[in-house]
């Protein structure tokens, strides 16, 4: 499984492994990419990762995400109002 995230407030390679770090530890989770100039990753999963892992993940990172396609993850499979809010700036 492949998901797309958004991710707010990168700004170095820093930032990249910092996120990379906190979901890779996340069971399942395969590989991690993101780009501190787009704001945009993707991860592979060997199965379904539920959706509040990841976001908490980048939460605990220190930066807000935004899962682009969670109707391929388990858990909460609607995009809320606040994680939209997160990237309307």
């Amino acid at each position: 499984m492949q998901l797309n995230l958004n991710v707010n407030g990168m700004h170095c390679k820093s930032c990249e492994m910092l996120i990379k770090d906190e979901i890779s530890e996340i069971s399942g989770i395969q590989s991690v990419e993101v780009d501190h100039k787009t704001g945009i990753g993707f991860l592979t999963a060997s199965g379904e990762i539920d959706n509040a892992l990841i976001l908490k993940a980048i939460e605990n990172a220190g930066y807000t995400g935004l899962i682009e396609n969670p109707e391929k993850a388990n858990g909460n499979r609607k995009i809320t109002e606040k994680q939209k809010a997160y990237f309307a700036h």
